[in-house]
C-alpha cells in the first residue's frame, strides 16, 4: 500500500507499507493526522502484527480545498497527491472521514445518500469478497504436475487459470504426449494457445494492438480459458472480452492426451486453475520445481522508481534492471541504477 501525503513542494512524503496485499481479503487502514504527524496504519485489527508508519511535517493543518477522493479515477494522475498506474478493481467498505473544529467531531460516511457523488457512475452496492489460494512460480523453469482423472481417455479439453506477471513472456501450461502435444503462453500483448498433432501445428492467438490498454505484464490479474477439441481449438481471455478460434487441420486423434498438464514456465503467480472442471494446484505430490504456494510473491520494483537520472526500469517481478544507455550515468562503473557519471 502506497500512501503520498503532500502539502508544498518542500513537504512532500511517500510511505510504503505491506506486503502481498492482492491476497484476496480484506485490509484495514487508517490514517490520522494531529498537530505535526500523519500516523498511517495497516491491518491493527485484521492482523496479529500491527503495521505503521508516521509522517512529521512542517503544518498542523491539511486543508481539503475541493473533496476527497475515495476509489480509483483517470483522473486520479492529475492530482499531485496520488500516484496511481491504474484503477482500483474490489470493494471498500466502512469508508469514512473525521475532522475536528474546536471540541466538535464531525465524521462524513461515504456511500450514503446525498453524501457522494460516483464517478465514473458504474460503481455498485455490491461488494463480494472473492477469497482464492494464489500459488508463485519463482523462475522461469519453476512449475509443477497435475494429474486430471479420467484425461488420459477423454476427447476434449477445458481449462481456465488467473495469472499475473511482471515479465514480458513465459509458458503457462503444457502437455507432451509423444508427437502430440499443447501449450498456453503469453508475450506482452498476446496469449497464444498451441497444438500439435503429430507434426501438424495449430495456433489460436489473441492479440491487443498497442493503442489498447491492456498487457499481460502489468501485474495485474488476467483470466484465461481455452478449449482444446477437434471442433475449434479456442482460447478466450478476460471473461469473454476477446476469443481466438483456429480448427485442426488434420483429425483429432483419441488418445491425444495424457492424465497430466503441467503448469508453469514463467516468473508470477497463478490461481483457480481448473482442467476439465477439476481443481489444479500444487502438492507434496505434484512434482514441484520452485514453487511457492498460499501466497503470491512477486512484488513491482519499478512502483520505487529505482532507476536514477532518467534510467528506465524494468523488471520480473523477482528483479529488476535499468536501463542507463541514454543518461549521460552507469556503464560498467556507473552502478546498476545509473547513479554514477560515465
Amino acid at each position: 500500500m502506497r500512501y503520498g501525503r503532500y502539502q508544498n513542494k518542500d513537504d512532500a512524503h511517500e510511505v510504503f507499507l505491506g506486503k502481498n496485499l492482492d491476497d484476496g481479503k480484506p485490509h484495514k487502514v487508517n490514517v490520522g493526522h494531529n498537530k505535526k504527524v500523519t500516523t498511517i496504519v495497516l491491518d491493527d485489527q485484521s492482523r496479529l502484527e500491527r503495521e505503521e508508519r508516521q509522517i512529521k511535517t512542517y503544518f498542523e493543518k491539511l486543508e481539503i480545498d475541493i473533496a476527497l477522493y475515495v476509489g480509483g479515477a483517470d483522473d486520479f494522475k492529475s492530482l499531485l497527491s496520488v500516484k496511481s498506474n491504474a484503477n482500483f478493481l474490489g470493494c471498500l467498505t466502512d469508508v469514512e472521514f473525521t475532522h475536528k473544529s474546536g471540541n466538535q467531531d464531525t465524521v462524513i460516511k461515504f456511500f450514503q445518500k446525498n453524501v457522494a457523488d460516483t464517478y465514473p457512475s458504474d460503481m455498485t452496492k455490491e461488494c463480494t469478497v472473492e477469497t482464492y489460494t494464489p500459488f508463485t512460480f519463482s523462475s522461469m523453469d519453476s512449475s509443477f504436475v497435475c494429474p486430471v482423472r479420467g484425461l488420459a481417455s477423454a476427447t476434449k479439453l477445458e481449462g481456465s487459470f488467473y495469472f499475473r506477471t511482471y515479465k514480458k513472456e513465459g509458458k503457462l501450461l503444457a502437455q507432451i504426449n509423444g508427437k502430440n502435444k499443447f501449450e498456453v503462453s503469453y508475450t506482452k500483448r498476446s496469449i497464444e494457445l498451441k497444438v500439435t498433432i503429430d507434426s501438424s501445428e495449430t495456433a489460436a492467438s489473441i492479440t491487443y494492438q498497442t493503442g489498447e490498454v491492456t498487457t499481460f505484464d502489468n501485474g495485474n490479474w488476467h483470466q484465461v480459458s481455452f478449449t482444446i477439441s477437434n471442433s475449434p481449438t479456442s482460447v478466450v481471455i478476460n471473461a469473454g472480452t476477446k476469443t481466438g478460434s483456429r480448427t485442426p487441420t488434420v483429425a483429432f486423434p483419441n488418445n491425444f492426451f495424457k492424465g497430466d498438464v503441467t503448469a508453469g514456465g514463467f516468473v508470477g503467480c497463478m490461481r483457480d486453475l481448473k482442467v476439465n472442471d477439476k481443481d489444479c494446484e500444487p502438492n507434496k505430490d505434484s512434482n514441484i520445481k520452485n514453487v511457492e504456494w498460499d501466497s503470491c510473491n512477486i512484488t513491482d520494483f519499478c512502483i520505487f522508481s529505482p532507476c536514477l537520472h532518467g534510467g528506465k526500469c524494468s523488471q520480473t517481478g523477482k528483479s529488476f534492471t535499468c536501463a542507463c544507455s541514454d543518461t549521460g550515468y552507469g556503464g560498467q562503473q556507473g552502478g546498476p541504477v545509473c547513479q554514477f557519471r560515465k
